[in-house]
């Protein structure tokens, strides 16, 4: 994709807006090659493409850099495992996602997901991947733990969530360009700060 830097590629524009570039790259293509630093990253941009990636050539690919990374901090399950052991781990949790027990779970989706969308207020600013990810941990916690571990508990699983997905999918992205420590992508909203708070809104 154009508009790289020669040595850096596409780093500095990821670090003044992620979102800005991921947008960009949708314009050139179902399949978009960009650059960071010296390593080249694929951008898939329609259903399609995704579906030949995670299911035609699952096989041939591999996680990237940044879940070696994060296997260091939160294991070598099913997430971030890899041949043979992801396979036998996804053995053991297919059972949890038959189709019968998929259907058992309907209701306490619905149970979780009614009154909290029920309690938005009409105008109301919503950061919504946060309140998407709460109602998912609420839901999870209640079909695969087979119990209700309680609002305060949610909330405090999907702040630790927000530190790792900034910290380690948006960061480490550049973290692995040499050269691009002055690359990081900006703080946003509700982000933590690393003396401690956080960035206002």
């Amino acid at each position: 994709m154009p508009g790289g830097r020669r040595l850096l590629g596409h780093a500095p524009e990821f670090g003044r807006d992620p979102l800005a570039l991921l947008q960009r790259a949708r314009e050139h293509g179902d399949v978009v090659r960009i650059r960071f630093g010296p390593f080249h990253v694929y951008l898939l941009n329609s259903p399609d493409a995704i579906r030949q990636a995670l299911v035609g050539q699952a096989r041939k690919l591999e996680k990237g850099l940044n879940f070696g990374r994060a296997k260091r901090l939160i294991g070598n399950g099913l997430v971030m495992s890899a041949g043979e052991s992801h396979r036998r781990q996804r053995r053991l949790m297919q059972p949890a996602f038959h189709r019968a027990e998929i259907a058992r779970y309907l209701d306490t989706m619905r149970d979780v997901a009614v009154p909290r969308i029920g309690a938005w207020a009409d105008g109301e600013s919503l950061a919504f991947d946060r309140e998407m990810r709460s109602i998912t941990l609420t839901v999870l916690t209640r079909t695969l733990l087979s119990s209700d571990i309680g609002r305060e508990a949610v909330d405090e699983i999907e702040r630790l969530l927000r530190v790792l997905l900034s910290e380690l999918v948006a960061r480490g992205i550049t973290a692995n360009v040499p050269g691009s420590a002055g690359c990081q992508p900006r703080p946003t909203c509700g982000s933590p700060r690393p003396a401690g708070g956080s960035v206002p809104c």
